[in-house]
This record gives structure tokens, sequence and C-alpha cells, in this order.
């Protein structure tokens, strides 16, 4: 199995609309660790990642958006 598809245990996107947010999900999940940076180079995304040791990892604007 590919050890890459295992990587991230989840992810969470934050964007224009819920399709597009679940549409960027989707694609930077596969992507597995380059996924977070994938969201950080898109405009009106930004994303919380969670890998498979319990780390988190997020876009620099995803602050924002927490209390």
């Amino acid at each position: 199995m590919n050890e890459q598809l295992y990587e991230i245990v989840s992810l969470t996107v934050i964007g224009p609309t819920v399709y597009d947010a679940d549409r960027f999900a989707t694609a930077a999940f596969a992507m597995g660790r380059q996924g977070i940076e994938f969201l950080e180079s898109q405009k009106e995304y930004e994303g919380y990642m969670i890998d498979a040791k319990g780390i988190a990892t997020y876009t620099n604007g995803f602050e924002q958006y927490v209390l």
C-alpha cells in the first residue's frame, strides 16, 4: 500500500463556498503532506491538516477563523 495515502488523517478547508471548499479539500487530501502547501498557494482558501502522528499544520490565514 502507498504510505502517502495514510499520512494525513484530517484536512479541513475554508473557501468561498462549501462546494469549492469540498473540492479543494479532496484534492489537497489526495496530495498528502504537499496538500497544505497547495492550499497556501490558493488566494481564497485556508486549510488545517492533521497527520498520522497528530501534528497539526495550517495555512497562514487559518488562525483568523479560530476563536
